[in-house]
Formats: structure tokens, C-alpha cells, sequence
């Protein structure tokens, strides 16, 4: 596994990762709609303009890609099912181009059978839900839908599942399982970013949701 097609390059995630990825020797094709947005360069770094939004444009990111790592967001005035298109779009360029791996982050919002979520997490799913503003209504309806929609693919997936996210430094110190069956929550950035290459190096948790917390 040489190549892959990393999108969500200009958020903190995604910057992170894709210098994560290039010391690990990988090559790095990153689809951003403002490449100005991108504050590094390295020659195993390609970046290619465009939306997420337009299939052709996905498709050419995706091909001849190993694997593929979404972490894009919302941002400002972005649609509000956002991630929902862009995963529709990836997961038809993979299954056209017979590319099966997929690895995807989402919130711990996002529940499944294994779960346990404890007080504070069901306090925070129904803000989410019930009291918070529409911007983080879209964001939570939009994490539940393309998470649907990788969970009915044939693809060789794992969709992470990452607390509140702090720009702190790597604990080394994490756990990953189910929701309300580890400690913590919240998580730093680089450890995340350590976490999905793993997954990605090791092949593991194919077609699982990980919770990944520092406790």
C-alpha cells in the first residue's frame, strides 16, 4: 500500500495526517478546493483542485489510490448533507475503480449495537439533537447518514469514531473500543492522526466503528 486519496487535507485532521502519512513514506493524493488553504508542500504531496461535491473530480483523486482516508467537516455555507454527497461520490469512484479500502472519521455521536453511552455522552447526543443550534443539528444528521451509507457499501471499511478533538501533544496513551466501555472523552489530534495510520498500516478493524478516546 503506496498511494492514498486523503480528503479533508486543509482541516487541522487532515494536515496533520497527510505529514503523518508522507513520514511514513506514503505518496499523498489530496483533493481541496482552495490549495491555498494547504501550508506545506512535499514532492510526495499532490494536490489536486476541486470539490468534493463534483463525482469527476473525486473519481480522479481516487484512481490509482491504494487506499482512501476521508476526514473532511463542515465548514462555512458548505451544503448541510455535506458529507453525506461526498461519500456517495467516494464510494461509487472506489467500487468503479476496484478500490476497497476506506477509512472515515466521524463523531462519537454516531451510536451502534455495543455501545453503552453513560451520562455525559447522552447528555451531549441530546443537545446535539434537541437543543443545539442548526449548524450542529446538520452535523450530527449529516455524521449518521454517511455513516449509513459506508455500512451498506461492500467496501473493506472502518469508520472512526473520535470524541472532542484537542490541539494538544501525543499522550501515546489511547484507548479504543466501544462507546461508554472506555475511559474519556476527548482526544488529541496528533493522537488521532497516530491512530488512523495504524489502522491503515495494520489493516485492522475492517468494517468496525472504533471509539478512540486518550481516557
Amino acid at each position: 500500500m503506496k498511494t492514498i486519496a486523503l480528503f479533508g487535507i486543509s482541516g487541522k485532521t487532515g494536515s496533520i495526517l497527510a505529514k503523518k502519512l508522507v513520514a511514513k513514506k506514503f505518496i499523498v493524493k489530496a483533493l481541496v478546493r482552495n490549495p491555498s488553504k494547504v501550508f506545506f508542500s512535499s514532492p510526495k504531496i499532490s494536490i489536486i483542485q476541486g470539490d468534493v461535491l463534483n463525482f469527476n473530480q473525486v473519481l480522479d483523486t481516487i484512481r490509482d489510490a491504494d487506499a482512501v482516508i476521508n476526514v473532511i467537516g463542515h465548514v462555512k455555507g458548505c451544503p448541510k448533507n455535506l458529507q453525506t454527497i461526498a461519500t456517495g461520490h467516494i464510494i461509487k469512484a472506489m467500487n468503479e475503480l476496484h478500490i476497497s479500502r476506506l477509512i472515515d472519521l466521524t463523531g462519537n455521536a454516531v451510536t451502534v449495537e455495543g455501545d453503552n453511552p453513560g451520562i455525559i455522552d447522552r447528555a451531549s447526543f441530546f443537545v446535539m439533537k434537541h437543543l443545539a443550534g442548526l449548524a450542529m443539528k446538520n452535523r450530527f444528521n449529516d455524521g449518521v447518514e454517511h455513516t449509513r451509507l459506508i455500512q451498506n457499501s461492500d467496501l473493506e471499511w472502518t469508520v472512526i469514531r473520535a470524541p472532542v478533538l484537542l490541539p494538544k501533544p501525543a499522550t501515546a496513551k489511547t484507548y479504543i473500543g466501544m462507546v461508554g466501555h472506555i475511559p474519556g472523552h476527548s482526544l488529541t489530534y496528533d493522537d488521532l492522526v497516530n491512530e488512523i495510520v495504524n489502522i491503515l498500516v495494520n489493516k485492522s478493524f475492517i468494517r468496525q466503528l472504533p471509539y478512540i478516546t486518550n481516557g
